[in-house]
């Protein structure tokens, strides 16, 4: 995201390189799908963080090397994390549209297990879920 920002500034051959390589990295991180069911390829010492909602929503990740990452979307994200041995996680979501529509959010390890899942159904509901990777 912050590659992104900073590159909006530059100009020429290099401003369009470097969006290019910005969107690739991006790509890599998070993926967007429709429905409820995501196949996302990573390997052992990788979560999966799963935004469920078909609205408008703000997040932010904590990884197990403590490196923060914000996130703006709306509907269905899946969002692949660092979560190697013996670190922690902190993944937090909010409704930025207001609606009354569940958001969920379901961690998976390497092996496509649930590990932990949140719910809220509130106007600008918030969930916040953290463990032990």
């Amino acid at each position: 995201m912050k590659l992104i920002r900073m590159t909006l500034r530059g100009s020429g051959l290099l401003h369009g390189m470097i969006i290019l390589y910005g969107m690739i990295i991006l790509s890599i991180r998070h993926h967007r799908w429709i429905g409820t069911h995501q196949h996302c390829e990573y390997k052992e010492g990788k979560a999966l963080l799963k935004v469920i909602y078909e609205g408008e929503w703000s997040g932010n990740i904590l990884d197990s090397n403590f490196d923060s990452a914000s996130y703006d979307g709306t509907g269905n994200y899946a969002i692949v994390f660092l979560c190697a041995d013996f670190g922690i996680y902190s993944l937090t979501a909010q409704k930025m549209d207001g609606g009354n529509d569940p958001m969920q959010l379901v961690v998976q390890d390497h092996t496509n297990q649930t590990v932990e899942s949140g719910l809220t159904t509130a106007e600008f509901g918030i969930v916040s879920l953290s463990g032990e990777c």
